[in-house]
């Protein structure tokens, strides 16, 4: 390929009017300047790589031939020895000379070894800013903060002959071009034209290759949320429910669970679950989903502005993304900022959040943990810094942070206007909206509820007022006003069925959804629910004179479907519904009352004879296959009430495989619990059954790993123990 020509200034001819003949002139050979400044580049880039390799290879090469391996000594000199060389002095004896030798060479390894750190760190920002200049990226000015030394140039080197070599080798040297100087004419403009400097650089927002329909949900609180957060989101409410069931450690049997890990969800996640769970055949989906698909945008790696009504809204979103991703996110901001968004008490208990007390504390935290991270390569987990408007000082500082961080991932929001025209701005309106697509917004409960969700999911949460106690019936069986038995029965330990007694137990088909699931709730509340109760607890994703449309909807179908069997079973008193006992037996309610009775019995043979009722009478979990945001501290209250009564009457067995089994039906109840797998694995040592135990604990990991989680550290040093000794536990 033929090289780009260069211009190569001549002379002008000169106008001689002397008639004197000069003879003609021999100049020496032409060289062009191409070859010449390509020979220049080529030795300077051969000079940097014979520099480097003599740095980074001839220093070790030399120490090695010099001084062997390993470099430090192999034995220290006594106190009598250091006082003998010393007595020596200034003659020192072979040893001593060795010993120092020694020592000189480990100070000389350890110096080089902080060079090549050094050039490493330089080196890959340097490298960063070559990508960037080639991407042709806006590139912020990056001012020298450090002097010059021997690691910088190092680093210079070993970029500059990568970039050198790249452009001599693609591009060899063109045929010199000589232009005579021409005169002007006077139609030409011989004005000179000032230079113009550069526009700013824009950064379009970042936007996925395609938008993902039917994904964006519109909360009606104004909080709107992409289908990546919600998928998050749902994902880090199943993992805190997971962790619940596998850590829970059974206890005694109590008339009411007053667990404080059971609370309901609060209402803006209920609502984002709700929205977000599939629509069932026949169902109308939910309001809260968008029929419209918006361009998914990221923040991309670097230093960016948010403005407009909607960037604190915009600022929640992403602070959630990031402390509920998967892979371990982390967020940098001052304490000032964090209260800005999220209010006082939403930061404590989150590991993966750094506060500083002011904006120069943060801006030293951070680039110290910059300096730790430097020679890491490309982290995959992602980080965000909240920074406000920083001062003219501290701008520089900033800018060479950001850029430094970029290659980790790593994206810094400035809350406010930008400092000048080098910085990108998004203008966020408040429903998210932004120059190529749309962010995630929420309000600040929808916010505080989502954060909340980024502590630890293995710690239990602080004690808060629990949930509305599960149906407490005070009676075996419920009984119709002639002594006879309801006329429905219906089961929701289990699949949901409506049973019809007088008709041979048939079962009664129920059309809609929406009626199972209030059959459901009513049966967990046996006093009742009020209608704003039902709607928050069903339709929380709806607006309200929707809400109460479908369940008035709901309600005239449930009665429809009772009518011909009992037509008074759905009692309406004032504002107030419930599932009327006389004409509707619950199992749920059965349940409860045996649960009562375990507590309560006065020896031990009843409270066997209860709890083997009760452990009969669970057929599975509370509304098996259901999803709906409401229903899942009940089933885990009922699921841990189970698995407690399994263990006391394991405890109260006394033949070795009655236990066994009794302790197996309780890991059927709950295959995660890692406290029915450590009883089982002790249980199988004592009977001198170690490969029993040892089955045991590759079925636990085998069920956690499903979800992506390995086994607590006391499982895993009960296994060990039980399968190193080899013996029965004590």
């Amino acid at each position: 390929m033929v090289g780009t020509p260069r211009l190569v200034d001549i002379p002008a001819p000169h106008n001689d009017t002397s008639t004197a003949v000069t003879p003609p002139r021999t100049n020496p050979p032409h060289v062009p300047r191409g070859i010449l400044a390509w020979a220049k580049r080529s030795a300077s880039v051969a000079l940097d790589v014979t520099l480097t390799a003599a740095v980074l290879i001839g220093i070790p090469a030399l120490l090695w031939w010099w001084g062997g391996w390993p470099p430090w000594p192999t034995t220290l000199p006594t106190t009598d020895e250091l006082l003998k060389w010393t007595s020596a002095l200034p003659r020192l004896p072979a040893e001593a000379r060795y010993f120092g030798a020694r020592i000189i060479a480990c100070a000389v390894w350890l110096l080089w070894l902080l060079i090549v750190i050094r050039a490493a760190s330089i080196t890959l920002v340097a490298a960063a800013r070559l990508g960037r200049r080639l991407a042709r990226r806006p590139r912020p000015a990056m001012p020298r903060l450090l002097p010059g030394g021997p690691t910088q140039v190092i680093a210079g080197g070993m970029v500059g002959a990568v970039a050198v070599g790249l452009t001599t080798a693609t591009t060899p040297p063109g045929p010199d071009i000589a232009l005579a100087a021409v005169p002007p004419t006077p139609d030409t403009d011989t004005t000179p034209t000032t230079p113009q400097p550069p526009a700013p650089a824009v950064v379009p927002p970042a936007v996925t290759a395609e938008p993902v329909s039917a994904v964006g949900l519109s909360l009606p609180d104004g909080s709107w949320l992409d289908g990546h957060l919600t998928d998050t989101l749902t994902a880090a409410v199943t993992a805190r429910w997971i962790h619940r069931r596998r850590l829970y450690r059974p206890g005694t049997i109590t008339t009411t669970r007053t667990d404080p890990d059971l609370a309901p969800v609060p209402p803006p996640i209920a609502a984002i679950l709700r929205a977000a769970a599939p629509t069932p055949p026949g169902e109308d989906p939910s309001e809260s989903r968008d029929t419209t698909p918006s361009p998914v945008l990221t923040p991309p790696p670097g230093m960016l502005c948010w403005t407009g009504p909607g960037a604190d809204a915009a600022l929640r979103a992403a602070v959630a993304a990031t402390l509920l991703t998967p892979t371990g996110g982390t967020v940098w901001c001052t304490t000032t900022t964090w209260e800005r968004l999220f209010g006082t008490a939403a930061h404590s208990g989150l590991a993966r959040l750094r506060l500083a007390v002011d904006a120069a504390r943060l801006l030293d935290d951070y680039e110290q943990h910059l300096l730790n991270r430097i020679p890491e390569p490309a982290a995959s987990t992602r980080t965000l810094v909240l920074i406000e408007p920083p001062s003219s000082t501290d701008l520089p500082r900033w800018r060479f942070a950001a850029a430094v961080a970029a290659h980790l991932h790593t994206t810094t929001l400035m809350l406010g206007p930008a400092p000048d025209e080098e910085t990108p701005t998004w203008h966020i309106d408040t429903d998210g909206t932004t120059t190529g697509g749309r962010l995630s917004v929420l309000t600040p409960p929808t916010g505080h509820a989502t954060v909340a969700l980024a502590h630890d999911p293995t710690t239990s949460p602080e004690p808060r007022s629990p949930a509305k106690e599960t149906a407490t019936g005070n009676s075996a069986h419920s009984m119709a006003d002639n002594g006879s038995r309801p006329a429905l029965r219906l089961r929701v330990l289990g699949d949901t069925v409506l049973y019809d007694r007088h008709g041979g137990m048939t079962e009664i088909p129920i059309q809609r959804r929406a009626a199972v699931e209030v059959l459901v709730l009513l049966a967990v509340h046996k006093h009742g629910l009020t209608t704003g109760e039902l709607l928050a607890a069903m339709w929380p994703d709806v607006r309200t004179h929707s809400a109460y449309r479908r369940l008035q909807t709901t309600l005239s179908s449930l009665r429809t479907a009772l009518r011909p069997y009992a037509a008074d079973a759905l009692d309406r008193t004032g504002d107030r519904y419930r599932l009327h006992p006389t004409h509707l037996d619950v199992d749920l309610w059965t349940y409860e009352h045996l649960r009562s009775r375990a507590a309560t019995a006065a020896d031990t043979e009843q409270r066997q004879e209860a709890l083997r009722a009760l452990t009969d009478l669970y057929a599975d979990e509370l509304a098996a296959g259901a999803d709906w945001p409401w229903l899942t501290p009940h089933r885990e209250a009922t699921r841990r009430t189970t698995i407690d009564a399994y263990l006391h009457l394991a405890d109260a067995a006394t033949d070795h495989g009655a236990t066994l089994d009794l302790l197996r039906q309780a890991l059927d109840v709950d295959p995660l619990n890692e406290s029915v797998h450590r009883r089982i694995m002790k249980h199988h040592a004592d009977g001198a059954d170690l490969d029993a135990a040892a089955h045991t604990y590759r079925h636990l990991t085998q069920q956690l790993a499903a979800y992506g989680i390995a086994p607590d550290d006391e499982t895993v040093r009960l296994a060990e123990h039980l399968l190193t000794t080899r013996s029965p536990n004590p």
